[in-house]
């Protein structure tokens, strides 16, 4: 049960990581050009570490066209 816990905790981590993620990417973008940041390391503000995931630490799927984030990590494809 212990490890069930740590892991939630782990999820709501990645979670709220995409979430801020999120936020500086809307504030980064360009709104008359509608464009983002090219990279994830170019979004201002970026706390070192946010641009992966807490448990697999894999880096975060970003789409610079879209401005989308996403978890690629196993279990973490919906966040």
């Amino acid at each position: 049960t212990i490890g069930r816990a740590r892991y939630a905790a782990e999820d709501t981590v990645c979670r709220t990581q995409l979430s801020q993620v999120r936020g500086l990417l809307m504030v980064a973008a360009d709104p008359v050009e509608e464009a983002y940041p090219d990279s994830l390391g170019n979004v201002g503000g970026m706390v070192a570490g946010y641009d992966k995931c807490p448990i697999g630490k894999e880096p975060y799927d970003y789409d610079a066209a879209t401005g989308k984030v996403k978890c690629v990590h196993p279990g973490h494809e919906k966040y």
